[in-house]
């Protein structure tokens, strides 16, 4: 009898154990790679029939645009990752200070209706406007030009299914960043001024008048 019960019980640890196991491959097949790029532009300024805008613009928003290549599922209907959520940490490397590096983190997270698991690239966008970049950043600094570390995460059903680092600084390799972003907060010789909530999605800007059906439609923020 005790040994039956072993053997059952055996049996049924294996079967989490395999289950464990499939789960956690399944979350890492959705996505197959994630480009990401920084650039810099001053905000779109449509025009307006009868109303008077001004063409005047003095700052620049930092533009970080990520490109989703999927894995491709079968389905009748298509296959979808519902409410993926993309977080963002923007750190700009804004100098050093008696040998202390000044580091400026903008996050932000954004939520998404859904990601077609179809094997074609999705491209997502996240923005830090103008006034709050030129607030934390050294002077007459353009966005694009500046050093950034970047670390992005999406997560689905509260885990994260693809993580990707990008720097502009030459010769920082991945492997580098994975290290800088778990240590960088409790380096001596580095100096960190977080700014929560301060990486936005396309709708909350002016850039989500345009270019609709080019990136993934994003949820409103809670």
């Amino acid at each position: 009898m005790r040994s039956c019960l072993m053997t059952k019980l055996m049996l049924a640890a294996a079967l989490c154990f395999a289950g464990a196991m499939l789960g956690a491959a399944s979350k890492k097949s959705y996505i197959k790679d994630v480009k990401v790029s920084v650039s810099s532009s001053y905000a779109p300024n449509p025009r307006v029939q009868n109303i008077s805008t001004s063409d005047k613009s003095s700052l620049k928003w930092v533009l970080i645009e990520f490109e989703v290549n999927t894995e491709k599922f079968d389905g009748k209907n298509g296959v979808y990752l519902d409410d993926v959520e993309l977080v963002v940490d923007a750190a700009l490397l804004n100098g050093e200070k008696k040998g202390v590096e000044q580091v400026v983190l903008f996050t932000g997270a954004i939520e998404y209706y859904s990601i077609e698991l179809d094997g074609k690239k999705h491209k997502l966008l996240a923005l830090i406007p103008g006034s709050i970049f030129a607030r934390y950043a050294n002077e007459k600094t353009d966005p694009a030009k500046a050093n950034w570390n970047i670390k992005a995460t999406l997560n689905f059903r509260g885990s994260a299914i693809a993580v990707k680092y990008y720097s502009n600084v030459n010769g920082t390799s991945e492997k580098d960043l994975k290290v800088w972003f778990n240590k960088y907060k409790n380096v001596k010789t580095v100096s960190v001024r977080e700014v929560a909530d301060s990486v936005f999605a396309r709708r909350e800007t002016p850039w989500g008048m345009i270019d609709h059906d080019q990136y993934e439609f994003e949820k409103k923020a809670k």
